[in-house]
């Protein structure tokens, strides 16, 4: 064996042996740093988290009529060979509404045969409330009366449990971002809307969709220890530059290591959370808008009207497979979203992002 062999096979068992450790740092620094839509096969054979769940959200909505989610989407997603996270939107009329409306079953049952037609599987319905059945309503704001609106969203959650258990969706998502109902004095809440869940439903896997205001703490709220895996919303600064100014893979990566909460990290943040349940982190959101500024903002109203660019999300998803998702506590994500305003894909093109999200999905690198 010639010494420019015996170097190479030095590099590589070292490389092996780093990403084998658990070294989210490791395996990204030397895994996937091909350029272009098409992964080299060299890179497939580092070790490296292979996720459980692997989904592209779709809403059934309302506002000016109701939205459901075409085959035609859909057959998007399964050309990604991602499954299907469907966020059924729940009414509220005012922040102190205790009493969340659902839509009709017809309508998200559309949803879910239209993506049966495509061939998606749906892994799991997630449950948002919002003014006219519309995802812009922050719920942080929300702060009902605590008896009346639990003794409601037992109900729907119990409502829900069982269209998963009809249509064998393995995850139900109990909430999203709904930060006052979370605080540690309403475990008692959560705990017997998740123990009536459990006894109907015992194969039902269950999680709740937490805002960074829940996970941006130094003691984990005692809700996480009823889920079968802690959700967390997570979107990203990843970046001062714009998208057209070509930051690089590490870049992006680094900032899952900078400190954003009390010298913590985002990777801290998993681990403290994962550690103090042993149970998984499931990213139940992440994206940003396909804007040059998405990077640093993933989501900018001022920019709805500017120039289209799906680099930044084609990026993003390599991070987030490469850098974010190599950690082993977390089990699956959500890529927030189909639709605009953090639409990835279009009927006119196959973007960059999309073929991203392919070649690390269907190509079976995450």
């Amino acid at each position: 064996m010639n010494i420019f062999k015996r170097i190479f096979l030095v590099i590589l068992i070292t490389l092996i042996s780093a990403a084998q450790t658990g070294s989210g740092k490791i395996i990204y620094q030397k895994a996937l740093h091909s350029q272009g839509s098409n992964i080299q096969s060299a890179d497939s054979r580092i070790a490296r988290n292979h996720l459980k769940y692997k989904s592209t959200s779709t809403t059934v909505w309302g506002i000016g009529g109701t939205h459901i989610p075409t085959v035609n989407v859909y057959k998007h997603l399964a050309f990604q060979g991602v499954d299907n996270t469907l966020v059924v939107m729940l009414n509220i009329k005012y922040d102190t509404d205790p009493n969340p409306g659902m839509f009709p079953d017809n309508i998200v049952k559309q949803a879910l045969s239209n993506a049966n037609k495509a061939n998606v599987k749906t892994t799991m319905l997630k449950l948002h409330l919002g003014m006219d059945y519309c995802d812009s309503y922050t719920r942080s704001a929300y702060h009902p009366n605590e008896k009346i609106f639990f003794e409601n969203w037992k109900s729907i959650c119990l409502h829900y449990a069982q269209m998963c258990n009809d249509n064998n969706i393995p995850i139900l998502c109990i909430g999203c971002e709904q930060s006052q109902q979370t605080v540690d004095a309403n475990y008692s809440y959560w705990e017997g809307i998740v123990s009536t869940i459990r006894n109907q439903y015992p194969n039902l896997l269950l999680t709740y969709a937490a805002n960074s205001s829940e996970y941006k703490v130094d003691t984990p709220l005692k809700f996480w220890g009823v889920l079968d895996f802690i959700g967390f919303n997570m979107y990203f600064h990843y970046t001062d530059k714009l998208v057209s100014e070509n930051p690089t893979l590490d870049e992006l990566i680094q900032s899952y290591y900078a400190p954003i909460f009390n010298g913590k990290s985002m990777i801290d943040l998993i681990n403290m959370h994962a550690n103090a349940f042993n149970k998984k982190i499931f990213i139940t959101e992440t994206g940003l808008m396909p804007k040059d500024i998405g990077l640093s903002k993933a989501y900018d109203e001022s920019s709805i009207n500017e120039p289209t660019t799906y680099d930044g999300i084609s990026l993003a998803i390599r991070a987030v497979c490469v850098g974010l998702c190599q950690n082993s506590n977390i089990v699956g994500f959500s890529w927030w979203h189909a639709s605009t305003p953090f639409n990835y894909f279009n009927d006119n093109e196959v973007t960059s992002a999309e073929q991203t999200m392919h070649d690390y999905v269907k190509g079976g690198l995450i």
